[in-house]
């Protein structure tokens, strides 16, 4: 028997005793209600009864009252044929056995017994003697006329519950096949459920889970793999300088091969510190804010990234007053900028531009070049760590830096995206929150 098959056992199991076990309880709280109501419509039943046979007591009673008790036995058959109705005579002394009874028939009261067949019959003491008057209604608390009725209630309540638990139950086993085949590394695996049932914002939860898992198994793939590919350029360039070094003669071939391989170190401790500052802004869940002047804090940091080859020009709408601040964590948002301004630079020709203003109480901050642009490919896959656009304009980088600076807008919960810029390059814009 398969895997998948034991789980189809185990869980039609499951669903037969969960189903059972809700049946029995409904029919045993059904069958108390049902004694309750029946003893409440018995007690009113028997009331009605003695109310409607009171007038037939008091006039058998007038009657027997003014004849001899030897008549009282011919006069009970001549009534009992005109009226269909059971009649007799019993001593008072027949019902010392129960001294309740009997106390209550000796105060005239009148009493409903039940006899060994559950066929009830009224009795009341006669005015003046010693003599109970037994009468059997025509009217019975036989309720086998309506035997039927439970049996199909609570047959129709069973498939009730059967067509709206079965559905459910086959939605909850495919939940958990759907989690057992991600447990096993399966990553297509999905629950689809009606859009009208129950557990549809579940499934649509754990769908949109594991489309997260799935993404971020491929970026930690991703990532090996382009940390594997740029760790081992700069390491077989060092381990081929180190053999150069041992058949060089000479100051100055040696001197060269000593600075490229400081090159190398240089390039490893770039990597490894890129590699940090992403794993830092992960791992962070949240940054301290503090206010920050917005035109400061940009003039600044454009005076930062200018050269002498390349011209980062800044321009700042007239909705960023002298006094307008940010509440921010200065030093990753400027980090998250540099990151974008360097990214801008790489792929200059001539001049950068850096731009902000302030819209429906966000920053906006557009970073662009005159390069040759980018295009719906590159767009699509530029913030993916280790994911680079090579070509002849652009220097060396190792992909992470977008990344990084996305991953701070998130934090600040805005978003950086590539737009449709004024000049001929890539468009970058921050939409940051300002409070």
């Amino acid at each position: 028997m398969t895997r998948n098959q034991q789980a189809n056992q185990f869980s039609n199991r499951l669903f037969t005793r969960f189903y059972v076990v809700l049946v029995l309880l409904l029919l045993f709280l059904g069958s108390g209600l049902q004694y309750v109501l029946n003893r409440m419509d018995e007690a009113q039943l028997i009331r009605d009864i003695k109310l409607v046979h009171q007038p037939l007591f008091a006039s058998i009673s007038q009657v027997l009252s003014v004849h001899e008790p030897a008549q009282w036995d011919q006069l009970l058959n001549d009534i009992q044929q005109r009226t269909e109705t059971g009649l007799w005579l019993m001593s008072l002394a027949d019902f010392t056995a129960d001294r309740d009874t009997l106390e209550q028939l000796s105060n005239g009261d009148m009493l409903a017994l039940f006899d060994v067949d559950d066929q009830l019959t009224l009795y009341q003491r006669l005015d003046g003697s010693e003599q109970v008057l037994g009468i059997t209604p025509q009217t019975r608390l036989s309720q086998e006329q309506r035997l039927w009725v439970l049996p199909v209630f609570y047959s129709l309540l069973a498939l009730g519950l059967y067509v709206l638990i079965r559905p459910f139950a086959r939605q909850l086993l495919q939940l958990k096949q759907a989690a057992a085949d991600l447990g096993q590394g399966d990553f297509t695996a999905r629950v689809e459920v009606p859009a009208s049932t129950t557990l549809a914002p579940i499934a649509d939860a754990f769908n949109t889970m594991i489309r997260e898992i799935e993404q971020l198994m491929l970026t930690q793939r991703d990532l090996v793999n382009a940390v594997s590919h740029e760790l081992r350029t700069p390491l077989a360039r060092l381990k081929f300088a180190f053999e150069a070094l041992e058949t060089q003669t000479g100051t100055e071939p040696l001197t060269d091969t000593v600075a490229a391989m400081r090159t190398d170190v240089r390039e490893l401790e770039t990597l490894i510190d890129e590699m940090l500052r992403y794993a830092e802004v992960n791992q962070t869940d949240a940054f301290e804010k503090q206010p920050l002047n917005i035109r400061d804090w940009l003039t600044e940091l454009t005076s930062q990234h200018a050269t002498d080859q390349l011209e980062v020009r800044l321009g700042l709408d007239a909705s960023i007053s002298a006094g307008q601040v940010i509440l921010c964590d200065e030093i990753q948002l400027s980090r998250a900028l540099s990151n974008v301004l360097r990214n801008a630079l790489s792929f200059a020709r001539e001049q950068c531009q850096l731009s902000a203003l302030i819209q429906d109480g966000q920053l906006l901050v557009d970073v662009a070049d005159d390069g040759l642009g980018l295009d719906a490919l590159h767009a699509q896959r530029l913030f993916e760590p280790f994911y680079t656009v090579k070509n002849q304009h652009r220097k060396a980088g190792y992909g992470l830096g977008l990344s990084i600076a996305r991953k701070i807008a998130h934090k600040h919960h805005g978003e950086l995206s590539v737009v449709k810029g004024t000049m001929s390059g890539a468009c970058f814009r921050f939409t940051l929150p300002l409070v």
